[in-house]
């Protein structure tokens, strides 16, 4: 019972991480102690099929946990964000210093992957790859328009109550799927934050509001693409890690960078009056504190992993 209940627990952790931009739920793995458990629970389940009932006992009960985080934090996060006020209504007061805690995780937790980077040997081709993941972010952003343009057109075509079944158009469909498979590689991946991904695409409010609303079409082909782009990531993270570390944390860190201009560039636009600015600051601090304190929670263990 003890062990279900810490599992829980643990995944809980990793669904509110998932849900803030700035917070990687890959990183929140890694430091509860469960990220090379989880990695091999879904890397290894097609081939290893004496441990594949061990495999899904724990995936399971952390993926209840992971549901469970979700669903309780999406409406507050939700609130702080202004994310269900009318268009043209001015955004809340906790907007910006709410961002700036997210923008203050996301700086906190890079000496934090510097730390756990055994390979930080620079090159030309290395700088490239943060060019490549800084600008991979900034293309995916370039869409973030057309997608809610798109994420507006829905009807609804059976409420009950619980849930909404709502018609979709193809194309919203076709981006929601991937979507899903571009935020489970983020959940795999320590360091990438799949909210602020979602920040950057435009898709964050609209998927809050999805999850607030029970809107189950949206919902279900979004978790087809994380079922889907888990599985991918875990395979393709495994390889890199093997035999590619330090290439990969470059990329990664070009990613963090991306969004972290992101996230500014989302508080900027928000043309919030000055007391919100000010009250970012201590924000801002608070939640770089705390991800670098996270990296005292780290366990032994996990020294071996490289990230």
């Amino acid at each position: 019972m003890n062990n279900f209940i810490s599992t829980v627990l643990k995944g809980m952790l990793i669904g509110i991480a998932n849900i803030i931009p700035g917070v990687s739920g890959g990183t929140m793995a890694f430091v509860l102690g469960i990220y090379q458990q989880l990695t091999e629970a879904i890397g290894f389940f097609l081939i290893r099929p004496e441990k594949r009932k061990e495999y899904i006992i724990f995936l399971g009960k952390l993926g209840l946990g992971i549901i469970l985080g979700f669903l309780s934090f999406a409406k507050l996060i939700s609130w702080l964000l202004g994310v269900d006020l009318p268009e043209g209504t001015p955004l809340p007061l906790s907007y910006v210093p709410t961002f700036a805690f997210f923008f203050g995780l996301i700086l906190g937790s890079i000496p934090v992957l510097v730390k756990m980077q055994t390979d930080l040997k620079c090159s030309p081709i290395r700088i490239l790859l943060i060019v490549l993941g800084f600008g991979l972010l900034f293309a995916l952003a370039s869409l973030r328009e057309p997608s809610r343009i798109v994420a507006e057109q829905s009807n609804i075509i059976k409420d009950f109550g619980v849930f909404k079944i709502v018609s979709l158009p193809m194309a919203r469909i076709i981006w929601l799927f991937i979507v899903g498979i571009m935020a489970a590689f983020t959940m795999v991946v320590p360091g990438i934050s799949g909210s602020a991904l979602l920040v950057a695409l435009g898709e964050y409010g609209p998927i809050l509001n999805y999850i607030g609303e029970r809107s189950l079409t949206p919902i279900a082909f979004i978790g087809g693409g994380v079922v889907i782009g888990i599985i991918l990531a875990t395979m393709l993270m495994a390889k890199l890690l093997e035999h590619r570390a330090g290439a990969t944390f470059y990329f990664i860190m070009g990613l963090i960078a991306a969004s972290c201009v992101q996230i500014f560039f989302q508080m900027y636009n928000a043309h919030a009056p000055i007391i919100a600015w000010i009250i970012a600051i201590p924000s801002l601090a608070v939640g770089i504190y705390i991800a670098l304190m996270s990296d005292k929670l780290q366990p032994k263990s996990s020294e071996e992993i490289k990230v």
